[in-house]
């Protein structure tokens, strides 16, 4: 995890919206699998933002994937009773 944060502040200092899309989508996807949904989500949600700024059809369909599985996941998490 720690390339992928050194590669969203490396493109985020060169103002490559698109590469940092694609930072925060690897992010998000990679706490989505450790079981982080919250920050998992809070990527994807950047990602969302960056949409916004650019055009690019293949970080849109992967975000959209992403975020998905993301959020059903955190629909079938069981709290534990207090």
């Amino acid at each position: 995890m720690c390339v992928h944060s050194a590669n969203l502040n490396i493109v985020r200092q060169l103002h490559d919206h698109v590469a940092e899309g694609r930072a925060c989508g690897n992010l998000g996807n990679t706490h989505y699998l450790l079981g982080n949904f919250s920050l998992a989500i809070s990527f994807h949600q950047e990602v969302v933002t960056l949409l916004h700024t650019v055009a690019d059809d293949n970080l849109g369909r992967s975000l959209n994937h992403a975020a998905c599985k993301t959020h059903l996941a955190l629909r079938n998490i069981s709290y534990p009773v207090q």
